[in-house]
């Protein structure tokens, strides 16, 4: 008889054992997957520790003072977004509202930068990081001043709203950069 019982003893410290590797396989398959899924789609939203400038309500968007762009060439960059307002900025995003030369002439909208970015809200008080990509689109090479501002998205902005804000208005937010043009 005590050799039956180690029998039927070693029998289910195997199925126990076989049990114990599908379910730590699958628990393997389910983070793996779900780690994939958010990679996803936060690629193009950083956390705010990889930005080298914290967006604060004194300096709520991140951008460097300067930012050198090769002529006809794309930069990649990281920036953040602090929402001071007393509303979320719903689908806020970047994009370039106006440059000038160094005459003080504004730039066509057909040869101004072109920031592409992804659309996220952000609370009232509440911080975010972006990463961007500013595309220069003909520009000789010099210095401009330019505005970047935070706004809706989907939504064309004129010029005269960029000093307009309110919960109902289109832009959150704007600062002024040096966009540096090499050739």
């Amino acid at each position: 008889m005590n050799k039956k019982g180690d029998l039927a003893l070693s029998v289910n410290a195997i199925v126990i054992v076989v049990i114990s590797f599908v379910v730590l396989g699958l628990a393997l398959t389910l983070t793996r997957s779900i780690f994939k899924f958010a990679g996803e789609r936060a690629e193009s939203v950083i956390p705010l520790t990889e930005l080298e400038a914290k967006p604060t309500p004194d300096n709520p968007i991140t951008i460097s003072d300067t930012v050198s762009i090769t002529r006809n060439g794309k930069q990649t960059l990281s920036v953040g977004y602090y929402n001071k307002n007393d509303y979320p900025a719903v689908n806020a995003r970047f994009s370039m509202a106006i440059c000038q030369d160094e005459d003080g002439e504004t730039i066509d909208a057909d040869k101004r930068p072109i920031i592409t970015s992804p659309a996220q809200t952000t609370k009232a008080s509440e911080a975010k990081g972006y990463k961007i990509i500013l595309t220069e689109n003909g520009l000789e090479s010099g210095v401009y001043i330019c505005t970047v501002m935070v706004h809706k998205a989907n939504i064309d902005v004129t010029l005269d709203q960029l000093g307009e804000r309110g919960e109902d208005k289109p832009v959150y937010d704007t600062k002024q950069f040096f966009l540096k043009v090499t050739a």
